[in-house]
């Protein structure tokens, strides 16, 4: 077995506000060839920009071998009181596999040569506010069929039981939005080549409380959208309630809204 050291110094371009950083990233080693990174960062920066700024890492870390990312999670540190500063840190845990990954047997369509059209912007924004319609309602059966295979490894066995429990607490939002699409034709780490959209969304009630994160969606040979990756933070009601309203902004900040 291979013996990779524990901590990893990266100098990578960060995003603008935090512009150049040596990146000091922990490697854990969970097996021969799956690895978590982790490293701790300003909170508010979103997962892709994260991955982004791990991939040197997740290239040192499996020497050269192709890699696949795995799962990923984080910890804010922020605090989010009334009168507290609303500076934070986050943790962010990626696990990363090292070598041939097995797959689901998928077919890669290739990423058209045009950029997204306005037509691709309107399927990704319909086929996200039905997927959250979905998902506020209970039909999971009709959210499921919505992901890929290659969403699996990424969706918790019970997903859909903590969005239940949300649901029975929050009611329906009132309104449900998609704030930004990002594209990526053939972004490293993904399991097949082709064009990717994350669609940040969000969902907000007549209370206090409100959902967001992204949801990645895949674009098939037919010009049809399906999920392969989504992240979702929820806030109750009864948590918002303690916050200030003049400090509800910070909050959805440190979720990972990006409003």
């Amino acid at each position: 077995m291979r013996t990779i050291p524990g901590a990893l110094l990266i100098a990578v371009l960060a995003p603008t506000a935090i512009a150049a950083v040596n990146l000091r990233v922990e490697t854990h080693q969970i097996s021969q060839d799956r690895y978590d990174l982790i490293v701790r960062l300003p909170s508010g920066i979103d997962a892709i920009r994260v991955q982004s700024m791990l991939r040197p890492a997740a290239d040192q870390v499996c020497e050269g071998r192709a890699w696949q990312w795995g799962p990923h999670r984080f910890e804010s540190t922020a605090r989010l009181g009334p009168g507290e500063p609303q500076a934070g840190e986050q943790t962010f845990t990626q696990q990363v596999d090292c070598g041939a990954i097995a797959t689901p047997d998928l077919t890669a369509v290739a990423a058209p040569d045009a950029p997204a059209t306005a037509d691709d912007e309107r399927r990704v924004k319909e086929t996200t506010l039905a997927y959250l319609l979905a998902k506020d309602t209970g039909d999971f059966a009709k959210a499921r069929s919505m992901q890929t295979e290659e969403a699996e490894p990424y969706m918790r066995s019970d997903w859909s039981e903590p969005r239940a429990a949300f649901n029975k607490q929050a009611g329906l939002p009132i309104a449900r939005q998609v704030v930004r699409l990002t594209w990526y034709d053939n972004p490293q780490g993904a399991p097949r080549k082709g064009r990717y959209v994350a669609a940040d969304y969000r969902g907000d009630y007549r209370h206090s409380g409100f959902y967001c994160g992204y949801a990645m969606w895949y674009r098939e040979a037919d010009g049809s959208y399906r999920l392969v990756r989504e992240e979702e933070g929820q806030v109750s009601n009864e948590t918002a309630g303690k916050i200030a309203a003049a400090d509800l902004p910070a909050l959805r900040k440190q979720v990972g809204c990006r409003d």
